[in-house]
This record gives structure tokens, C-alpha cells and sequence, in this order.
């Protein structure tokens, strides 16, 4: 089995050093992910802090509108830490 993934690793070695070009898309594929990156962490930035707002995104709801609206009465209270007295 060892001997048949070296030879399929060595013959792609081969062809890749055959082609005389690939130093040049390399460096296309390194700068095209570097714009991309760069666009997502400028877009992010702009929107910090508006991701709370009606329509933007799936974080907005308004429990009590949607109970409502669906019919529902809910009574209880949320508990993140029990102390024991």
C-alpha cells in the first residue's frame, strides 16, 4: 500500500515541476486569497455592532411579540445560577 501512495505522490510531483508557469499562479492564488480575506475583515468591521438590529440578521427576535402572536402565555424566569440557601 506504501508503495503505491509514493509513486501516485512522486508522478504529481513530477507534472507539477513540468509546468513552467506555477511560481506565477501561485503567487495569483496567495494574492486573490489575500483581497478576499482582507474584504471580509474590512466588511466585518463596518458592521460590528449592527448585528442586533431589526432585519439584519437571525439574532433579532422579540420573545414576548412572537409568544403573542403564536398564542402562547408564558410565565416562568430564567435561572442561570441555583444557590442553595
Amino acid at each position: 500500500m506504501f508503495f503505491i501512495i509514493d509513486n501516485v505522490v512522486n508522478t504529481i510531483i513530477t507534472k507539477l515541476n513540468s509546468i513552467k508557469n506555477i511560481g506565477f499562479i501561485r503567487n495569483w492564488i496567495i494574492v486573490v486569497l489575500i483581497c478576499y480575506s482582507s474584504l471580509n475583515i474590512y466588511i466585518d468591521s463596518i458592521m460590528v455592532g449592527s448585528g442586533f438590529e431589526k432585519g439584519l440578521n437571525y439574532w433579532y427576535i422579540n420573545m414576548d411579540e412572537e409568544a403573542e402572536n403564536w398564542g402562547l402565555k408564558c410565565e416562568g424566569e430564567l435561572m442561570i445560577i441555583r444557590m442553595i440557601e
